[in-house]
């Protein structure tokens, strides 16, 4: 999953990668299971934790989830030219909106202020796509109606979990339709996690690696499974050290916990290698 890590002054704002963390972080790569070995006989995870556990890593990144992090060069250098494009090969395209969706959005191209937002959303669209856009300009419209004082005044005041529902609340809509599927806020570890969390030896081990996401989509049908999640925050900063942590360490590792479970079920480690687990950051 591509995971942008940022300029020199982001990563200084970064979660530290501490002795806790070596340790945990020396346990998950012991419990790997199957490990991507490319042709030319390297293996994937091995070249990330050795890259990870090195004594000038200070901070977490994508690395300590086992992830590659596209996006940063320093990655592709731990690799041969030839092994680069083995990894970047093949790799799955993202699902466009649907034409009524895309023509949906262009009719909010020329919308200049709350009033011609607010004549603009007097009709509802008919399809799903164009729907959730919808219910998320009108949620966003009420919240720059509101005054005395406005929400974007008191942002920390009002907390994550304000924010998450009154500002992206459209998230508990992108399941509907689907049968048994439904986002679920606030859960315990996602099951997935969970599931590894109960296989640490420690219970100190335990609470590091039981981190609960903000939102989850799960079916409900036997078995319960989950197929992606997301984190929150209460205002938008890139550079800030929970998004920072949350962004490039705990829903990296969470995602992987979802496509290596959904790839086992399959019983073929690479049979999920052009599909996607989507993680959220709101």
């Amino acid at each position: 999953m591509p995971t942008g890590q940022g300029s020199l002054l982001t990563k200084k704002r970064q979660q530290k990668f501490d002795a806790k963390g070596r340790r945990s972080f020396g346990e998950r790569y012991q419990a790997l299971g199957d490990k991507w070995v490319l042709q030319s006989g390297v293996c994937v995870e091995n070249v990330l934790y050795l890259a990870g556990i090195r004594a000038d890593c200070k901070t977490y990144s994508a690395l300590h989830s086992f992830m590659i992090d596209l996006d940063d060069p320093s990655v592709e250098k731990l690799f041969s030219v030839d092994d680069w494009k083995e990894i970047t090969a093949d790799l799955p395209s993202q699902t466009p909106y649907s034409e009524l969706a895309d023509l949906y959005m262009d009719s909010f191209h020329d919308i200049k202020n709350v009033e011609d937002l607010e004549k603009a959303l007097k009709k509802r669209p008919g399809d799903p796509e164009s729907l959730i856009i919808y219910h998320c300009l009108d949620q966003w419209l009420d919240l720059y109606k509101t005054v005395n004082p406005s929400p974007f005044s008191i942002v920390n005041t009002l907390g994550e979990a304000w924010w998450i529902n009154n500002a992206w609340g459209v998230t508990m809509r992108l399941a509907n339709g689907l049968p048994h599927a439904f986002i679920l806020p606030g859960v315990k570890a996602g099951l997935d996690s969970a599931e590894r969390k109960n296989k640490s030896t420690t219970s100190a081990d335990r609470r590091r690696i039981g981190d609960k996401p903000d939102l989850i989509w799960r079916t409900v049908s036997a078995p319960e499974r989950d197929w992606a999640v997301a984190e929150a925050a209460p205002n938008w900063d890139p550079i800030g050290k929970k998004y920072r942590y949350e962004g490039t360490f705990k829903l990296p590792r969470q995602l992987h916990d979802i496509l290596t479970a959904r790839s086992h079920e399959l019983g073929k480690k690479d049979h999920l290698r052009g599909e996607f687990v989507t993680g959220l950051m709101i």
